[in-house]
């Protein structure tokens, strides 16, 4: 027999005051109020339509900080311009896909998880309620778990495979908090015994992956979580090393028959250097070359500011464009208003500022002269179309309107140059840390 202490706590009370019929009953009561409480909850987060659960639950998962970190991709929109993904984009995810190709059912979607993402006003793309930044690049640390040992197996013709699944490992940790990631992770093949160590370059966030041959599993996983007191939690009760050695674990953990290996993220990535290190030899650099370098770094450029003189009467602002409209449509009426060929239009440097499934755009001229009016008035008039439609709203813009145009232009300029420049930076301090190891490596 089981002692009351082994069953949940509601249980262990129901058992101690089961000959008491009041706080048998006001039991029941606060167990059905939480009942009701949770299904609110997740009601609140569901639909009657699965393949709109299905899809918020992709979404909660692309826009999330973990994921955001990993995927280069979803990274550079959410950097770029004004930090929105169009829905059309999202329609071409391979897991979006294989439930929707509809927009709408998308928009439904993105209603259930405005805790992280929210429309734009025209309704045509996403964007995160948190703006991603790089500053958001490493604070996974102490959010993340490296998951060790994992099972593997060879085929006959020598091809290594993982033979386990992100979801057995979510369900082992599961119960500590919301789990944001599990990523497999891969290495390159060894080219011999020195190269089979774990360097930790696919842990590296702060610069781009680089393509280095044929992948294979390092045996290991990161895991993490949503928030720091989960992944405290799950630490207390499963980490078997720490960067000062190996502990006993509360709570052994399995996968195939192999007792897995738990350290912090931030453990593993001291042990890493701790290891580089050594391999460096005793000879170690000097402080003040560490302090030198660093300086060096900090001496780079500073980012730069997009600065121009902007001339008024040039900009044409256009609203109430059809879904069907996008930039060669826009330039090809500019084209048929002044009679010129494309590419005189481009040559011309007249540019257009759109982005598919807007409602609104506008076209850009290097100086306020006739051909300014002569696509304004074509426009204007519906002489000239744009996708086949007349356009419902055709104005030069004047006064603040201008100016708050140019404004807007400018500062989305100079966060490009800032964005780039980050990279460029990150890039370069990779490099000189790579450099800085060959350094004490060769004093050595």
């Amino acid at each position: 027999q089981k002692d009351s202490t082994q069953f949940p706590f509601f249980y262990r009370q129901h058992i101690q005051h089961k000959d008491n019929p009041f706080v048998a009953q006001r039991l029941q009561i606060k167990r059905k109020k939480r009942r009701t409480m949770t299904t609110e909850a997740a009601e609140a987060t569901t639909t009657k339509d699965p393949v709109v659960d299905a899809v918020a639950e992709r979404l909660k998962f692309f826009f999330g900080d973990a994921n955001v970190r990993q995927d280069m991709f979803l990274r550079k929109l959410l950097l770029n311009d004004d930090g929105t993904v169009p829905i059309e984009v999202l329609l071409r995810f391979n897991t979006i896909k294989q439930h929707t190709e509809d927009a709408e059912v998308v928009k439904k979607a993105v209603a259930l998880v405005t805790d992280r993402i929210v429309l734009t006003e025209d309704t045509s793309a996403v964007k995160r309620v948190k703006p991603f930044t790089l500053d958001l690049m490493k604070e996974n640390l102490p959010l993340t778990l490296i998951v060790d040992n994992l099972p593997t197996k060879t085929e006959e013709d020598g091809r290594v495979f993982y033979n386990v699944k992100p979801e057995e490992i979510r369900a082992l940790f599961e119960q500590y908090g919301e789990v944001a990631l599990v990523k497999l992770r891969f290495g390159p093949r060894p080219t011999s015994p020195s190269a089979e160590a774990d360097d930790g370059a696919d842990l590296d966030t702060s610069s781009s992956p680089k393509k280095r041959g044929p992948r294979v599993p390092r045996g290991s996983a990161l895991v993490e979580f949503e928030t720091a007191k989960a992944c405290q939690a799950a630490a207390d009760e499963t980490l078997t090393k720490t960067e000062g050695g190996v502990v006993t674990p509360k709570r052994k953990l399995e996968l195939g028959g192999k007792e897995l290996v738990v350290i912090t993220l931030k453990d593993f990535l001291a042990e890493l250097r701790s290891r580089k290190s050594a391999d460096g030899g005793d000879n170690k650099a000097t402080e003040d070359d560490d302090k030198e370098e660093e300086e060096e770094q900090e001496a780079a450029k500073e980012a730069p500011v997009f600065t121009m003189e902007w001339k008024p009467g040039c900009v044409i602002k256009l609203d109430g464009l059809k879904e069907s409209c996008d930039r060669e449509a826009l330039l090809d009426s500019v084209s048929k208003s002044l009679d010129k060929p494309l590419d005189d239009i481009k040559g011309m440097k007249i540019y257009v500022d759109f982005s598919r499934g807007q409602t609104h755009g506008a076209i850009r001229f290097q100086e306020p002269d006739d051909s300014v009016k002569q696509v304004l008035e074509k426009l204007k008039d519906g002489t000239v179309k744009v996708a086949e439609e007349k356009v419902e709203s055709v104005t030069l813009l004047e006064g603040d309107d201008e100016k708050k145009y140019w404004d807007e232009f400018i500062a989305f300029k100079t966060k490009q140059l800032k964005q780039r420049h980050e990279e460029r930076s990150g890039k370069r301090k990779h490099s000189n840390s790579r450099r800085s190891y060959g350094k004490k490596h060769r004093k050595s």
